[in-house]
């Protein structure tokens, strides 16, 4: 993420995409995330677990600081989300992670 350009001059038109790679954190999951969390802790154990939480929050407070670094101009920033399903429900899937509080809303 440090490797972030800065470019595109909005005078001219010219637009920049940036993208960032996600790891789904455990408010993602909804439903799934207790069996899930099972099933990780089976295989890794709780101490591997753990740490897994512990790198998947340590990449979302890279990509948060990476974010606030751009000093985007947020009225005209468009987020297109990889995986957000085109079902009429966008909106409501986006408002329950955020009251989840989910890092990928």
């Amino acid at each position: 993420m440090d490797e972030i350009a800065e470019g595109g001059n909005p005078e001219s038109g010219e637009r920049t995409l940036v993208y960032f790679p996600i790891v789904h954190t455990q408010a993602d999951m909804g439903a799934l995330g207790e069996s899930i969390q099972r099933l990780k802790v089976k295989r890794l154990g709780w101490r591997g677990w753990a740490r897994n939480v512990t790198l998947v929050d340590k990449l979302w407070a890279r990509i948060e600081q990476a974010v606030e670094r751009l000093a985007l101009p947020y009225e005209r920033v468009r987020v297109y989300q990889d995986g957000l399903p085109v079902c009429g429900r966008e909106v409501e899937i986006v408002t329950e992670l955020a009251k989840a509080r989910s890092r990928n809303h």
